[in-house]
C-alpha cells in the first residue's frame, strides 16, 4: 500500500504521517532508542541470541490515533519461532 493510500484505522482520514520517529527521554533529557526483540533462547540466563528491531509510529493528523510498526518483522518472527523450540515447558 502506498503512503498516499493510507487511511486511519479509527476515523478513515487520509491525513497520515506514515513513519513518525519515536523518542524516549530519560531523566537526564538525553534521547534513547526504543526497540522490540525476541530471542532464540528465551529461557537462557545469558546468550539469549536476541533479534532487535526499531519502531516507527503511523500517526493520524485528523484524530491523533497512533499505531506502532516494526521494521525487521520477518527476522523477529523467525527468531520467535526458533525460540519457541527452546522454551522450557511451564
Amino acid at each position: 500500500m502506498s503512503e498516499t493510500q493510507l487511511k486511519c484505522a479509527k476515523c478513515g482520514s487520509s491525513k497520515i504521517i506514515p513513519q513518525a520517529e519515536i523518542e524516549i527521554l530519560n531523566k537526564l533529557y538525553s534521547s534513547g532508542e526504543i526497540t522490540v526483540y525476541t530471542a532464540k533462547r528465551p529461557d537462557a540466563a545469558v546468550f539469549q541470541q536476541r533479534e532487535h528491531s526499531g519502531l516507527a509510529a503511523r500517526v493520524c493528523g485528523e484524530c491523533g490515533y497512533t499505531e506502532l510498526y516494526t521494521f525487521r518483522f520477518t527476522e523477529l518472527y523467525n527468531t520467535y519461532l526458533e525460540g519457541e523450540q527452546h522454551r522450557l515447558p511451564l
